[in-house]
This record gives C-alpha cells, structure tokens and sequence, in this order.
C-alpha cells in the first residue's frame, strides 16, 4: 500500500487585498506541521501542489523543515488539479439569487470581508446552491470539479509505484473532494467535511490493488498542544 498525505494549506489573507498569501498565523502553521513530520521522522518520496501560492508557500515551509532535517525534500509537481474551486466567482454568480429568496443575505454581503460569520454563512448558501445546481453557466461546475481532483489524484496514483508516500498540499474543498470520493459520500456530506477542517489539518489515502481508500480524515494533532491552540483557525 502506499499512502497520500492531504495536507491543507495554512491559513491565507482572509479580508486583505490578496487572499492567495499566506497570514502569519499561516506562516507558523506550516512550520509548525513541518516540524511535527520531521520530528516524527516521516519523509516523503514525492510531493505534488496546486498552482496557488498560499499551497506552493505551505509546500516549501514544510518540504524545507524536512531537508533541513536530514529527510530529503522532494521538489514538488505542480498540478493544477489540486486548485481550490473558485469560492469569489461561484459567490458573485449567485448574489443576486440569494438576495431575492432572502433579503436578510443583503447584510451579509455588505460585511462578507470584514466579519467572517456573514461570510460563512454566504459561503454555505451558495455551496449548496453550486451542488444542487442552481448556478449560471459559465463557471466550473461541482461535477467538473469532483471530476478534476480524481483525476489529480489519478495521475499521483499512476506516477507512483507501491510502498510510498506522497505529499499533496492543496485546499480544503479540493481535499474534501478527494477524501469524500474515497468515502463514497454524497455532495452534501463532502461539503460538511470541508468546514470542519483547519488550515494544515493533514488527510491520508490509501491506494493499491486499484482500489483508493480513506486512511484517516483531518488530523490536527501538531496544534493541539495548550500552548499551539489559538494557530487552530479555519480560513
């Protein structure tokens, strides 16, 4: 068997002029995880990232930790695949609908960056529109990309042999698509995974046999620690 490390970015730049950078908190997430994995002396035989920066910066934070501890450091492959779903298109393309089934939304929108629960509540509104259908055309749909992440993970699958480990540092929805897929779960309950899961939470995949299984789900243990708690964050 071998084994796929999911491991979500650390926290980005919510409500600044660039989302796509990682925070402070973002910063020290990953150094934090990448001394946990070189401390626990897990290497890793490949390494695959999205093209989004805040992935490609939590990839090189925790890739660098592990060479720096004698664990080698594989230069990651870039896979757009791995992107998150576009959360600012999706939610632009449906503001208006929202705002007419729910006129109490139009609040929400007008603090949707500078408080997060207006936001959240934005987001959950329109994910479940996106699942069941109720968008414009012209944007990736939530087939197309489920349909993307697997076969993502379908070309780590065939570029790897048996008895490896590989690391993917992608997003939530992107790691939530793949673990729900390994699952067998519904759009639905996929997308109840996704906001259970902090920046750095590491999801492991098991393949081989040709069959793709969900070894473990969103394991956060390198920031439980009483003093590493308050770097527990979710966007």
């Amino acid at each position: 068997m071998s084994e796929i490390y999911l491991i979500r970015h650390g926290q980005a730049s919510f409500g600044e002029g660039d989302y796509d950078v990682l925070s402070e908190t973002g910063i020290r997430q990953s150094d934090i995880l990448g001394s946990h994995l070189a401390d626990s002396g897990i290497s890793f035989d490949s390494a695959y990232t999205g093209t989004l920066e805040r992935q490609k910066k939590t990839a090189a934070i925790i890739l660098t930790r592990l060479n720096e501890a004698g664990l080698g450091s594989p230069e990651p492959v870039i896979d757009p695949g791995f992107n998150e779903y576009d959360t600012k298109e999706i939610i632009r393309s449906m503001m208006g609908e929202i705002v007419r089934d729910d006129p109490t939304f139009e609040e929400d929108f007008k603090k949707i960056f500078s408080e997060r629960r207006s936001f959240q509540r934005i987001l959950e509104e329109s994910m479940k529109r996106w699942i069941g259908k109720r968008h414009p055309e012209g944007i990736e749909t939530w087939e197309g990309f489920l349909g993307r992440v697997m076969n993502a993970v379908k070309r780590v699958v065939s570029e790897n042999g048996r008895g490896k480990k590989i690391a993917v540092f992608a997003s939530g929805g992107s790691i939530g698509a793949a673990a729900g897929l390994a699952a067998g779960m519904s759009g639905e309950e996929t997308m109840n995974l996704v906001w259970q899961m902090p920046n750095t939470s590491v999801t492991r995949l098991r393949f081989g046999g040709g069959r793709l299984t969900l070894g473990s789900f969103n394991c956060y243990s390198h920031l439980e620690r009483k003093d590493r708690r308050d770097f527990i964050t979710y966007r």
